[in-house]
């Protein structure tokens, strides 16, 4: 079953660069580095043992934060290198960390891709969050007996019956996870149902909880609450996708009717789409002001 999961992704690889390459239209940073995804890294720094988290985005980067703080805290001499799949990702990296982590792209999930990224690497734990279960990731760290740790694991309703379909190639694959630190009980009962054995499955809520909002980030609020005026109503639809923003819109034409001087607060999930924004609003006959022009 791993071969024929292999044969896909070779036949998709072609298709996600060239993706990479019209994103690059939007977002420059998408045409840059691509060598990580292809695992070759330049990776100086192997004096000192490596815990290697990987994040997809923005949402898991600043969810795992806490757990960087605390893995930078009780790890000094360890380096954390953190492996994202946006710019975006590695923007809020920086943010939070600066200098004290290293950023890498997350290399595509074909065994000799993942092996060269893990032999650069040498990582000593590899720590996975939400959703990220790669097979032949997961194949080649059990192979060089790096333990795979998936954290604020979660696991919907929709995406479990997906793989019910392929149970035993997805129980094959969890079972290389050494420790499953799930989200709620829901999503732990799930990951039993699928064949991950019950002592390695824990139960320890959302690491988002556990984000601590800058008090700076507050006060922004607050100015930007005022500069409102804070009799208008307000909404907000936050970490939109495609798609979703033409139904926001036609219904804030609605909310319009019943409160002439309410406010949309319209926020992508990726920044580089802001533009198809911006049109939308246009064609809609919408007012709009962008945050970066005040």
């Amino acid at each position: 079953m791993r071969f024929l999961y292999t044969l896909v992704i070779i036949l998709a690889l072609p298709f996600a660069l060239l993706r990479l390459y019209f994103l690059g239209y939007k977002n420059s940073d998408y045409r840059k580095r691509w060598l990580e995804r292809l695992g070759v890294i330049k990776f100086d720094n192997q004096d000192k043992p490596v815990i290697w988290l990987h994040a997809v985005s923005v949402g898991e980067t600043n969810a795992a934060a806490p757990l960087i703080s605390r893995l930078i805290q009780q790890f000094p001499k360890h380096q954390i290198l953190v492996t994202t799949v946006t710019p975006t990702g590695e923007k809020t990296l920086h943010m939070h960390f600066g200098d004290e982590v290293v950023h890498r792209y997350f290399p595509y999930d074909l065994p000799w891709i993942v092996g060269s990224f893990i032999d650069q690497l040498k990582p000593s734990m590899l720590i996975l969050m939400e959703t990220e279960i790669w097979p032949n990731l997961c194949h080649a760290c059990k192979q060089e007996h790096i333990p795979i740790l998936l954290i604020n694991a979660r696991l919907s309703e929709k995406s479990f019956r997906k793989y019910v379909k392929v149970k035993k190639f997805v129980q094959e694959t969890i079972n290389k996870i050494s420790l499953i630190a799930a989200q709620t009980q829901a999503d732990a009962e799930r990951f039993f149902e699928l064949g991950m054995k019950k002592e390695k499955l824990f139960v320890v809520g959302n690491l988002k909880f556990d984000v601590l909002i800058p008090r700076s980030v507050s006060e922004q609020a607050e100015v930007i609450k005022r500069s409102f005026n804070i009799n208008r109503p307000v909404w907000i639809a936050a970490s939109t996708q495609e798609g979703e923003e033409e139904i926001i819109l036609e219904a804030h034409k609605t909310v319009l009717e019943h409160y002439q001087n309410a406010i949309l607060i319209l926020a992508a999930r990726h920044p580089e789409r802001n533009d198809k924004l911006e049109n939308l609003c246009r064609s809609n006959g919408l007012t709009y002001t962008k945050r970066t022009e005040n």
